[in-house]
């Protein structure tokens, strides 16, 4: 099972003299697991690799005083000898020199890179690897990791946005989905379960506590709302993300007007690649695919789309502020509302978008693809910062019309591969196979334990 970067890891180590004549048990590493197809999710979800810059390329391991002595030789003998390529001096002068003056102490904590050690001593590093202690309550890894949940982007605008960062929205997706593959085995706790509850292994997150067995939609409900309850507050120190308010509706609401009996299919599948946790990228994409396909297919006159994409905005009339000018001065959602408009063919009771869900989507997609030609005066570098502003500019959105399309059941046929594309693109595809809310113990060939898997929580 690849990841697309090695998460990070502090290493724990005690410097000792004492040499044992034991070497440690080469670890090699496992075959690949084989993917379960996409997009069930298992009972037990796998966590997508969330490795932040800060911590990218590095792994953590822990080697105590009571570990074999000469695993703790030959990491100092990686620390002093180690020199990166086109380099001639060491790497981690610092880090060994610390280690040293604090050889007689029970640990000492210090930042290395995996590649590197695995680079110097193959053996060593999967030794360590696989030694590691990967399990956690989801209690103690949000207190450990709780500055590392959300990450405040400053927008070409100087606005402050807060979003998830990578970690935090895999966290909330992994446990979102976790208690959707239990729902649909008929499996529930009524909310009655706290963080204690939940444990994190390795790369999976699993609530452990006994269930209730079938019980009646209001206990689903309670279920997501007792989640969203439990988590709220690690994600909601610096403010509110973005999105965060419409997904605590769509658990605490939407799930009770919306959702009935025989309705649960649409309304897991919408909650389990909210948009909350799901990528910027993933989010500017889906926009613009939805906006090729209704064009294509000019699905604004063919019912059953019509009734979604004509039908007026529950948060109010959007084109108000778009279409007048701010204090005598032509702002960025102006320009592009009026765009390819002659000033003196501006109408207002003839304007280019009305106040519906279809013409909405087509402004915010206008808005992103041609934001750099209105703002050249500031410094738009990507495209995500372009979605960020939009997505801010006008959060309500793409949650509830998202929601409505896929209540409609319109999810499927015209918007299909669209949808599919917008699930596929978390961060890490769900691959891990369990059973019934169990970890299924795998084999070899299923777990691999290589250090690209064994990320920075559960440790």
């Amino acid at each position: 099972m690849a990841a697309a970067g090695t998460s990070v890891a502090r290493i724990a180590a005690a410097a000792t003299t004492r040499v044992s004549e034991v070497e440690p048990p080469p670890a090699t590493p496992s075959r690949a697991s084989t993917p379960v197809p996409s997009p069930v999710p298992s009972p037990s979800s796998t966590f997508p690799d969330f490795a932040e810059e800060y911590i990218r390329h590095s792994f953590l391991v822990r080697l105590t005083q009571s570990s074999d002595a000469r695993v703790a030789e030959r990491f100092m003998q990686f620390l002093v000898n180690y020199t990166a390529p086109g380099d001639q001096l060491p790497f981690y002068p610092t880090e060994a020199r610390a280690l040293l003056q604090r050889k007689n102490s029970d640990c000492h904590e210090l930042l290395v890179h995996f590649d590197h050690l695995r680079e110097m001593d193959k053996i060593l590093a999967f030794h360590m690897c696989n030694n590691q202690n990967r399990i956690t309550t989801l209690k103690e890894f949000l207190v450990k990791n709780q500055d590392a949940l959300v990450e405040k982007v400053r927008l070409f605008s100087k606005d402050n946005v807060l979003v998830p960062a990578k970690l935090g929205s895999s966290l909330f997706q992994c446990c979102i989905l976790h208690l959707i593959a239990n729902h649909k085995m008929g499996v529930s706790w009524n909310g009655e379960f706290e963080l204690t509850d939940w444990e994190i292994s390795d790369d999976m997150v699993s609530l452990k506590k006994v269930h209730h067995g079938p019980l009646p939609d209001d206990s689903k409900v309670a279920d997501l709302e007792k989640l969203v309850d439990l988590l709220a507050p690690f994600f909601l120190k610096k403010g509110s993300p973005l999105f965060f308010k419409q997904l605590k509706d769509d658990v605490t609401l939407t799930s009770r007007t919306l959702v009935s009996a025989s309705d649960w299919e649409w309304f897991w599948d919408y909650l389990g690649s909210h948009v909350f946790y799901m990528p910027p990228v993933a989010r500017l994409h889906l926009i613009k695919d939805l906006f090729v396909a209704i064009k294509t297919f000019k699905l604004t006159w063919v019912k059953p789309f019509s009734t979604v994409l004509l039908d007026f905005t529950e948060f109010g009339d959007w084109t108000i502020g778009p279409m007048s000018k701010t204090d005598g001065q032509e702002s960025i959602y102006y320009k592009v509302f009026w765009h390819k408009v002659k000033p003196e063919d501006i109408d207002p009771k003839n304007p280019k978008y009305w106040p519906n869900y279809g013409d909405l989507l087509s402004f915010i997609r206008n808005l992103i693809e041609h934001l750099d030609e209105h703002k050249h005066e500031e410094n738009i570098t990507d495209i995500v910062d372009a979605e960020l502003f939009a997505s801010n500019s006008y959060q309500d959105f793409l949650p509830q019309f998202l929601q409505r399309v896929s209540s409609a059941c319109l999810m499927q046929g015209k918007f299909k591969s669209s949808w599919d594309a917008f699930k596929g693109s978390a961060i890490r595809q769900l691959t891990m196979e369990v059973s019934l809310g169990i970890t299924r113990e795998l084999d070899d060939c299923c777990r691999p334990k290589l250090p690209c898997v064994v990320c920075s929580f559960g440790c």
